[in-house]
């Protein structure tokens, strides 16, 4: 029999973003705190410190968005369980959470048929069923975080009718005295999302992902290429996307715009010991009520 490895990875962080925990040793449910993702051990549990998400709370029609109800930087979790070989074979979220976990039956695991680096974890059955794409970390070459979004249809008498779409990304965010003073550096990664097109229909997408800091400037510029269906490999020019962000200690934000003219935020973090990574989220906003573009990214050095 398989046996399972817990990685508990929990966000602390509120609107404003931001969050976090203290280091030390075991906590009281038995998890460590997360260094780097090549010290996981088999058997142990790890929290990683900090992280920030973007969740949007949808109002969903015959498996499809209807109306995008919501948009905030909020609280939340992930549990990524890895097996004895050290693969990523399940996957849980905190509240209003979904747990899909491979050995399960009615739940797949397969790598993204088109790009590699990513894992998709869903539940078969109609559209917008649960699921997962997560980087995995054993092909995302990222240390000190990671990051991914899901879907989660709500259930309940009140809440058949919602579903959430989270993108995350989580680790140990860089400690602002640590954050450079000047000299620049460029970071190189990519990024998954869901697109929700203008009929209401989500896909699944990624993107290759490209940050030039100037610290001295305190100016941060955003490049993502044309996104890619994970599924089908259809390409989507229109989600190219730039952004100048500024930066403030050991963050950064500002607003992006696609070059179909979507535009909204991207926030994001530093991480490691000396910003050697950077990973955040961000959602673009179309000329429709749902049209919506809502991903996470991480990049090393």
């Amino acid at each position: 029999m398989v046996r399972l490895v817990a990685v508990v990875l929990v966000l602390g962080i509120t609107a404003c973003g931001g969050g976090g925990g203290s280091g030390g040793g075991p906590s009281d449910d038995g998890t460590v705190p997360f260094t780097t993702v090549s010290a996981i051990e088999p058997g142990q549990a790890v929290r990683p410190r900090q992280g920030l998400a973007r969740q949007l709370t949808t109002w969903t029609d015959d498996g499809k968005v209807d109306q995008i109800m919501k948009s905030a930087l909020r609280t939340t979790s992930l549990v990524a369980t890895f097996d004895d070989a050290g693969e990523l074979v399940a996957v849980r979220t905190g509240s209003y959470g979904i747990n899909l976990e491979s050995t399960r039956p009615e739940i797949e695991r397969r790598t993204a048929a088109f790009d590699p680096r990513f894992l998709v974890f869903v539940r078969a059955g109609k559209p917008l069923q649960p699921k997962a794409i997560i980087a995995d970390p054993n092909a995302a070459g990222l240390e000190h975080l990671m990051f991914g979004v899901w879907q989660n249809p709500l259930s309940g008498k009140i809440l058949d009718r919602y579903a959430l779409l989270t993108a995350t990304a989580q680790g140990t965010i860089t400690p602002a005295a640590a954050v450079p003073a000047a000299g620049t550096a460029s970071y190189q990664g990519a990024a998954t999302g869901f697109l929700v097109t203008a009929d209401g229909a989500v896909r699944d997408v990624s993107a290759e992902v490209t940050l030039a800091a100037d610290f001295a400037a305190q100016s941060l510029a955003f490049t993502s290429g044309a996104a890619q269906e994970l599924e089908t490999s259809v390409l989507r020019p229109e989600l190219a996307t730039t952004g100048t962000l500024a930066i403030d200690s050991n963050r950064f934000s500002g607003t992006g715009t696609a070059a179909n003219g979507w535009r909204g935020p991207i926030d994001g973090r530093f991480f490691g010991p000396e910003a050697e990574e950077a990973g955040g989220v961000l959602e673009l906003r179309g000329g429709s009520r749902v049209e919506r573009y809502v991903a996470a990214f991480g990049a090393a050095q």
